[in-house]
């Protein structure tokens, strides 16, 4: 990792030979991963950008896609039915996201599987998710933060498997916007988000009871993808959220709905709880608000600071044993930029949530590899080992051993000062007009900040250990 005096060096000495053997790769079918350093760009047309995540995630999609087929076969579901209950998903993509179409084939394509089950996977595999704490979804806007930005965060609680988070953007003639995402490495849903039109969301369970269970539609990821694709304001989320509902594209679960957070760049957020009929919807503005847990130590970081509320304190929240638990899989928190969100969106991700949090810069040529393949992840998840089998168990509270917790820390102060000094940078590139030097800086800042991350996790072990011994010096 530079140091601060040689990442604060002037802007003319980075080029893309400075990224430290990093190689940049477009989203085309020779796209496939080659080495740890890769920075991968899954921007461009929709096919190719579906056979570049399809390859890199070959192995986990092709271990999903059998295990969630036989489950449903174990189950008695034919493939005569499989295929009539698809069909609702397939005449969704058809009408609303063409795109999408061509990008499930690619990816498709590119982990080896055939196309139509897998078309049924990412129909289906939603329908039976367990989850025993639901997600914790907060939001600070207008003037409850310190300089009237927008503030979003997400953790999401879930079964363990593969995370991924990365930029995307889809080149059609849909025009479909580029956005930040995180979500498992085996479907082209996202389960938090926020678009270059400056708008961040989340859909999680917990919403209104289900009168009338639907059972066939679509779910939250892919409602929640068309709306970052589409949508700029919290008012134009809520009105896609009424049609699905509307014209019963939605298929709910079997006990509860959906309950949404949503985040602007006018400052403005929106919350949403709905089942298959109906829905209640309340906005905010200059204030906080949580999904669940507002009352906890956790949120009362954030709470405390209203007025003067920081991204550093929305992750501070979300890493509180209150707030954190074993199952909190991902996380994610923005900064949306009020001016210039598609260049200055501050993102940060954390997977699993315990993690270290990562900078992905909008600016930066690709995302790195670790981060989209689901390595960053299975390094994060060995953490919990460091605690006992108690503690461990599903959706009990994080609490780390206190010598972890200080390093934990120690790398992340570490990373907020790397990603200020680049955000610096960008900015001043953006402010001379040279967009070329801005998104040398992005790429280099999103380089070594997972760098740094990657090598950080795989130092930790539990204390008294000689590796841990080593990594404290």
């Amino acid at each position: 990792m530079p140091t601060r005096r040689e990442f604060l060096a002037t802007a003319a000495g980075c080029s893309a030979a400075a990224l430290g053997g990093w190689k940049l790769l477009a989203a085309s079918p020779s796209a496939a991963p080659s080495s740890p350093g890769d920075m991968i760009s899954l921007s461009g047309n929709a096919h190719d950008v579906g056979k570049c995540f399809g390859q890199l995630n070959a192995a986990q999609i092709r271990r999903h896609v059998d295990d969630l087929l036989a489950a449903w076969k174990e189950r008695g579901l034919s493939d005569s039915d499989r295929r009539e209950r698809t069909e609702p998903f397939r005449q969704f993509v058809t009408k609303f996201a063409p795109a999408w179409e061509d990008e499930i084939a690619g990816c498709a394509e590119g982990a080896g599987v055939p196309l139509d089950p897998y078309v049924s996977f990412l129909a289906g595999k939603y329908r039976d998710l367990f989850f025993v704490e639901d997600c914790t979804s907060f939001l600070a806007v207008g003037a409850a933060t310190a300089d009237g930005a927008s503030l979003f965060h997400k953790n999401r609680d879930n079964i363990a498997r593969e995370q991924c988070a990365y930029r995307k953007a889809i080149q059609h003639s849909s025009k479909p916007a580029a956005f930040h995402a995180t979500a498992d490495t085996s479907d082209l849903g996202v389960m938090m988000v926020v678009n270059e039109n400056g708008l961040a969301g989340s859909a999680d369970v917990g919403g209104l009871p289900l009168k009338q269970p639907r059972g066939r539609g679509v779910m939250n990821p892919y409602i929640l993808r068309l709306i970052a694709e589409r949508a700029e304001r919290c008012e134009d989320a809520l009105e896609i959220v009424q049609q699905m509902i509307r014209e019963g594209w939605y298929a709910g679960g079997n006990r509860k709905g959906t309950h949404w957070f949503f985040a602007d760049r006018y400052g403005k957020g929106l919350r949403i709880a709905q089942n298959t009929t109906e829905e209640q919807h309340w906005f905010f503005q200059d204030d906080v608000a949580f999904s669940v847990r507002g009352d906890t130590p956790g949120a009362k970081i954030v709470t405390g600071k209203k007025g003067k509320i920081t991204l550093r304190d929305m992750n501070a929240a979300a890493t509180d044993p209150t707030i954190c638990f074993t199952s909190s899989i991902s996380a994610m928190t923005v900064r949306i930029d009020p001016d210039n969100p598609r260049d200055l969106n501050s993102v940060w991700f954390a997977l699993p949530a315990w993690s270290t949090y990562l900078p992905l810069f909008p600016l930066s040529d690709g995302t790195p590899k670790p981060v989209l393949a689901g390595d960053y992840y299975c390094a994060g998840e060995p953490l919990l080992k460091l605690m006992s089998d108690k503690q461990r168990e599903y959706a009990h509270r994080v609490k780390l051993p206190q010598a972890i917790v200080r390093q934990i820390a120690n790398q992340q102060q570490e990373l907020y000062s790397i990603a200020e000094n680049c955000e610096k940078a960008i900015r001043a590139a953006l402010a001379a007009g040279d967009k070329a030097k801005a998104v040398q800086w992005a790429t280099r800042g999103t380089a070594d900040g997972c760098t740094a991350v990657m090598r950080f996790l795989s130092q930790i072990t539990a204390p008294g250990s000689p590796k841990h011994e080593n990594a404290n010096g």
